[in-house]
């Protein structure tokens, strides 16, 4: 039926509270219209990667086979539909926050001496190594990429020469370097223009909108008006069947009741939760049906199944927007709450209820479970330690997601510790720590019984920390060779030469069998070139981004064996340099400066390709994740974890004028609370870190878990909650767990 009459029209919402039905739905549509050419790829806009790889993997389940399929994100493919309609050459944004950092970054030194800007001059007038100049770049690039979005007027009018005050000044000043007509709003101006006018006939087939909970409002606009022109499918998954954007919640009505008593009857909460963590949705809803001018179709394909159980109650009343009591609804294992001393005890029970479950339910996959994380970096050693394929205990198959390429391999971290060379103290823990990497000792010929050899005779040595006396002068400390490298090199070539004996001119040999002579020498040859990248780095504390680049592309060939990196964690740190020596050619930067973007680059850099690989899938806590698991699982809800806290910049003009549609990190993650706790099929399992290590002391967790137990005790009484938390031991082997 969908297919019969979405030819009559040219914009679809679907709307479901089932992701499955939306999935089903779109495979209908994909195969009962395909697109006039096979050649031409169908278009999905999807709201993360995981749900691009989730999305993907269903409708070839679906359909049998799943190619020739293009997944963009709503930003990217905003940007390439409306360059390649108006005949610009493909090329990232100029302004994206990315270059404008850079840009900003140039341009703020020259800016600092006018009258406007004394605020930026204060703020940075001890700034030596420029790390604070960069970092308020940042901050100015991502206010003004928020701006393009959500304030377009003021882009406007910023652009049209109006505005005086130094954001407007800084604006121009980037336009004056990338063109008045090439950044993000004048682009999408001159599309609308030329769609209005007819002028633009090169549109896709059918556009087709995945699960989106949120859309700017100036890309909802530019989608509205593309499905005047061509087919535009937007599969909306809601959390109810009915109008919802008026709710409100107990606080909101309570500050209603202080301002305007009478308007207090016209309100309703329905349900606490989904009126308290839906205002995203809530807004999104009210933008979709902002456009009277839009004529199109709805279809709503809804399903009213939910088990008999605390969970599934809980769904149902937050589906028929109501708060009834169930007194008598019995306490099951389809909600629980885990409170735990710490992260490891937290994995430990989390394995043991897993194994459990897997044990219990024949029907149950380890690829049906999902285990969300908000601080996921935090947690992947002790997931790693407590699910990894041990013989002493069962193995359950899982794939880690989310974390950071500098937070997955020692290669990355090393490397970042080698640019603070010229700072270190070249202490033997970190020196030795080194010794950790195999790509370095592979380079140098290092292997495991060459390490305890080093090891054992610089113990013997009594190394500690220090090159020489003058690397000690240097660092303005006392010019001792005492326990230093220089004095355990003079030891060691006195004990080669002649052998262990008395003191000769103030040096103690230290016997060196001819055995060991060749292991010593392949440890000094790395010791050597530490020393030798140490004075490089020194020498010239500023150069440009391309030298920057160079240098250290030449550092990391000299200490790392490329060959023995299977993974290509160097080509990441390879492609980091690159992109540091495209965006910032002509800025002289200091090497604190590299050093901090690289380390905030690698760290934010994620992992490809690991999404739902295989068992139970572990990942971070992230909005736009709607995504259907039979047995959902939230570790590490703490108070400090989530949701999110943001912090507001006092010169951001979004902060006290709110719109529609802005968005906010405590409401984005709210929402994520709602779609997680709808997507749960059949079990939700919470724990959190809620008693203290050292004293026992009770620590409170995430507001929105409180929230949750607050409502299930109002629902159902203050019995159901003692019945679905679980307070576990510190130790894993405490007798009360056997």
């Amino acid at each position: 039926d969908i297919v019969r009459k979405g030819r009559e029209m040219g914009f679809h919402l679907i709307s479901s509270n089932k992701v499955e039905l939306l999935t089903d739905t779109l495979a209908g549509v994909l195969n009962e219209t395909p697109l006039t050419s096979p050649f031409t790829p169908e278009t999905i806009l999807v709201p993360s990667m995981p749900m691009k790889r989730w999305l993907g993997l269903q409708l070839a389940q679906i359909s049998g086979i799943n190619c020739n399929t293009e997944y963009p994100l709503p930003a990217a493919w905003l940007w390439n539909l409306v360059s390649s309609s108006l005949g610009k050459p493909s090329r990232p944004e100029p302004l994206a926050k990315e270059q404008a950092a850079w840009k900003i970054f140039d341009l703020l030194p020259s800016y600092l001496e006018k009258a406007r800007f004394e605020p930026l001059q204060q703020y940075l007038s001890h700034d030596l190594q420029g790390i604070k100049r960069w970092q308020l770049s940042e901050r100015i690039a991502d206010v003004f990429d928020r701006y393009q979005y959500y304030r377009p007027e003021l882009i406007r009018t910023w652009s049209a020469g109006r505005g005086h005050d130094w954001q407007a000044q800084l604006w121009r000043a980037l336009l004056a370097e990338v063109g008045k007509t090439d950044h993000r709003v004048a682009m999408i101006d001159a599309f609308m223009q030329q769609l209005e006018s007819g002028l633009i006939n090169h549109l896709p087939e059918r556009i087709s909108i995945f699960s989106v909970s949120s859309l700017p409002p100036l890309l909802l606009q530019v989608i509205q008006a593309v499905a005047h022109h061509t087919d535009v499918y937007l599969y909306y998954l809601t959390p109810t069947d009915s109008y919802w954007a008026d709710l409100k919640s107990g606080k909101a009505m309570a500050r209603q009741r202080l301002m305007n008593p009478d308007d207090v009857v016209y309100l309703d909460t329905g349900h606490e939760l989904l009126a308290s963590w839906g205002r995203q949705g809530q807004v999104f809803q009210d933008l979709l049906l902002s456009d009277d001018s839009l004529q199109g179709l709805a279809f709503e394909r809804y399903r009213e199944q939910w088990p008999e159980t605390v969970l599934g109650n809980l769904q149902r009343d937050m589906f028929h927007i109501r708060m009834p009591e169930h007194s008598d609804v019995n306490s099951d294992d389809s909600l629980q709450v885990h409170v735990c001393h710490s992260a490891l005890r937290e994995c430990q029970v989390l394995h043991d209820s897993l194994l459990r479950r897997l044990d219990a339910d024949a029907s149950l996959k380890p690829e049906d479970i999902l285990v969300m994380v908000p601080e996921i970096s935090r947690y992947a050693p002790y997931i790693e330690a407590v699910f990894s394929k041990d013989e002493s205990r069962p193995f359950i198959p899982w794939n880690l997601s989310d974390i950071s390429v500098a937070d997955e391999h020692p290669v990355i971290g090393s490397f970042l510790q080698l640019l603070a060379l010229s700072e270190s103290r070249f202490s033997i823990s970190e020196v030795l720590s080194l010794l950790d990497v195999s790509e370095i000792c592979a380079r140098f010929a290092l292997d495991a019984d060459k390490l305890v050899t080093i090891r054992a005779m610089l113990e013997q040595l009594h190394v500690r920390w220090g090159i020489s006396p003058e690397h000690k002068k240097e660092l303005q400390l006392p010019a001792t060779i005492e326990n230093s490298w220089k004095q355990a090199e003079q030891r060691l070539l006195a004990g080669y030469a002649m052998g262990e004996g008395p003191l000769w001119q103030g040096i103690a040999p230290y016997a060196v069998d001819n055995a060991d002579a060749a292991t010593l020498a392949d440890f000094w040859s790395l010791f050597e070139q530490l020393n030798y990248w140490r004075q490089r780095l020194k020498s010239q504390p500023e150069r440009s981004a391309s030298q920057w680049q160079s240098l250290l592309v030449e550092m990391l060939e000299s200490l790392f064996l490329d060959g023995v990196d299977k993974a290509g964690r160097m080509q990441l740190i390879r492609d980091a340099l690159a992109d540091l020596g495209k965006q910032a050619d002509q800025v002289p930067l200091s090497l604190d400066l590299v050093r901090h973007w690289l380390n905030k680059q690698l760290a934010e850099r994620d992992i490809p390709g690991r999404y739902f690989s295989g068992g139970v899938s572990f990942c971070g806590m992230r909005p736009m994740r709607s995504l259907p698991f039979k047995v959902i699982c939230l570790l590490g809800m703490h108070d400090t974890a989530f949701p999110g806290r943001e912090r507001q910049l006092e010169f951001d003009q979004m902060v006290n004028h709110w719109l529609p549609g802005d968005p906010g990190k405590s409401e984005m993650d709210r929402y994520l609370m709602l779609e997680t706790l709808l997507c749960a099929r059949e079990t939700l399992h919470i724990s959190y870190t809620g008693r203290s290590v050292r004293d026992n002391s009770e620590c409170q967790p995430s507001v929105l878990i409180r929230e949750l137990l607050d409502q299930l005790g109002q629902q159902y009484g203050p019995d159901l909650l003692k019945r679905i938390t679980h307070l576990h031991p510190m130790q894993a082997f405490s007798p009360d767990n056997y």
